[in-house]
């Protein structure tokens, strides 16, 4: 337990995090898209999308390392994580993720994350319709973390993405990611994440030529609080994309967790300027087994139509 004033610190410090989060958004106001990696820049799973994706500061079960890897030191035991999103267009994401506590203060995971799209409708020179297309970007990923103090933790992805076009074009690329995160207390955390410190991919054509893309680096900082007495957590996050010759833009990412009973869980979230919502399920089994059941429900931007999510977490 921790005495009141240190509680009154962490609520001040979270406080004055937020003011500068939101300074930070002011001043860098649009949002990167259109770059490379933009497939896997989607949520790897229910509670993170309903959520708003604000996760670099908030343990997910069975899904840690995709917000911040820094964050499977709070693994328990064993844990196994599966993912599958029917989305609008044609398009699907299917996520996989096994991760494992090392004791004393250590835990290690690996994932899979594949996001494609099918039925793409191909056309010849003249404009007729030809045969169907699809196209996928997969990504295997090992984490490792360790506590490096009672409050202080870090971590790293490494990762290999293995992108396919129509046609036969293919592309492979390795890419890194560093983590960590600052517990005040089991209430209130911050966190901060750099996707794609380093990475790049490279695409091989018939013709024998190479040409390489940077993965775009991403740095996230942001904060989870949980106000207990009402059974509802905050959590807020700044992503700020490093464009290569354009500067640098940021979004905001907001999300609420209401706990409505201690199987039910209420959830809405806001990526920018796209509302999420959705909700999940605790079960537990009378031989000791955990489930989480998650739900998430993307209402689309421009028209693309609404897509579902679904998130199963077991604990062993």
């Amino acid at each position: 337990m921790i005495n009141s004033k240190i509680k009154a610190n962490s609520i001040s410090m979270f406080r004055s995090l937020i003011f500068a989060l939101i300074f930070f958004q002011i001043g860098f106001s649009e949002f990167g898209g259109g770059y490379s990696g933009a497939g896997y820049r989607y949520a790897s799973n229910a509670r993170e999308l309903s959520l708003g994706g604000a996760m670099v500061a908030e343990p997910n079960w069975g899904f840690h390392q995709f917000g911040n890897p820094a964050l499977t030191i709070y693994t328990s035991g064993k844990e196994a994580g599966l993912s599958l999103m029917t989305m609008s267009l044609d398009r699907s994401i299917q996520v996989g993720v096994v991760n494992l506590n090392l004791p004393p203060g250590a835990a290690v995971g690996i994932a899979f994350f594949r996001a494609g799209t099918n039925n793409i409708q191909g056309r010849n020179l003249m404009g007729a319709p030809i045969e169907s297309f699809s196209a996928s970007d997969k990504s295997a990923m090992i984490t490792f973390s360790r506590a490096l103090s009672n409050h202080f933790s870090a971590g790293f992805n490494l990762k290999t993405v293995f992108n396919s076009l129509p046609g036969g074009l293919d592309a492979k690329g390795i890419a890194f990611d560093m983590g960590m995160i600052y517990a005040f207390s089991d209430a209130v955390k911050i966190g901060g994440k750099v996707e794609n410190i380093t990475g790049r991919t490279t695409w091989k054509f018939d013709s024998g030529a190479t040409e390489t893309e940077d993965l775009l680096t991403v740095v996230s900082l942001g904060a989870s609080t949980a106000l207990n007495p009402i059974h509802l957590k905050i959590l807020l996050q700044s992503d700020t994309y490093l464009i290569p010759d354009h500067g640098q833009e940021t979004k905001l990412k907001l999300g609420a967790e209401y706990q409505l009973n201690p199987i039910v869980s209420l959830r809405g979230g806001l990526n920018n300027n796209k509302a999420t919502v959705g909700f999940g399920l605790k079960i537990q089994t009378k031989s000791g087994v955990h489930f989480n059941v998650d739900y998430a429900l993307d209402p689309g931007i421009e028209n693309e139509g609404v897509s579902h999510v679904y998130s199963l977490w077991v604990k062993i």
